[in-house]
């Protein structure tokens, strides 16, 4: 007799609702095409998790309606930007990297 088949989906399944990838994607630049990249990849080797896309708000409706299309939870965050006090020290660029510790406060899986 094999394995019972119909449990392990059950299982794959539950833990799919608990866990999912998330990468990050800012601006309109061809970024996107990476995540869609991930997301067939993904696809391939029959992940059990979704792919979670943390954008911020810079990324045009068009490229957000493109990765739904390929399967992706597209999550909108909101930019880190530094108190007021530290904005003479901070570069600009450094907003999309702390604007990343986001993806922590994300809701809806347990295992990220």
């Amino acid at each position: 007799m094999g394995p019972n088949m119909s449990a392990y989906s059950s299982k794959r399944q539950a833990a799919a609702k608990r866990a999912a990838y998330v990468t990050f994607l800012a601006g309109d630049g061809d970024y996107w095409k990476g995540v869609v990249g991930l997301a067939k990849g993904l696809r391939r080797v029959r992940s059990a998790y979704p792919l979670v896309v943390a954008a911020l708000p810079d990324v045009p409706e068009e490229h957000r309606r493109k990765l739904r299309d390929q399967g992706c939870v597209v999550r909108e965050i909101q930019p880190v930007y530094p108190p007021e006090s530290q904005t003479q020290f901070a570069m600009a660029y450094y907003v999309l990297n702390y604007s990343k510790l986001r993806i922590w406060e994300l809701k809806g899986h347990e295992l990220i």
